[in-house]
């Protein structure tokens, strides 16, 4: 796991990666809008950069997993 920050701390720890500056979350880009603190990163099509604050990636994977279940229930693979 890497840890993104908006600052970086002075030690250079290898596996922290700044946010770009002026990054905007993917999810609510018009909510909390600019990242600031620590940011998820997801690599999307093409290396496009999908960065996400905390609670915005929890809403963003339980919303995934919520319509990937209805699918599953609607074709009946969840009976499988």
């Amino acid at each position: 796991m890497s840890v993104h920050s908006t600052s970086l701390s002075a030690g250079g720890d290898p596996d922290e990666m700044a946010v770009p500056v002026g990054a905007r979350c993917f999810y609510c880009a018009f909510g909390f809008g600019a990242l600031d603190g620590y940011g998820v990163l997801w690599n999307g099509a093409h290396g496009t950069a999908l960065w996400l604050h905390t609670p915005c990636t929890v809403e963003l994977t339980r919303g995934l997993l919520r319509d990937v279940h209805e699918i599953l229930l609607v074709t009946g693979a969840a009976s499988r």
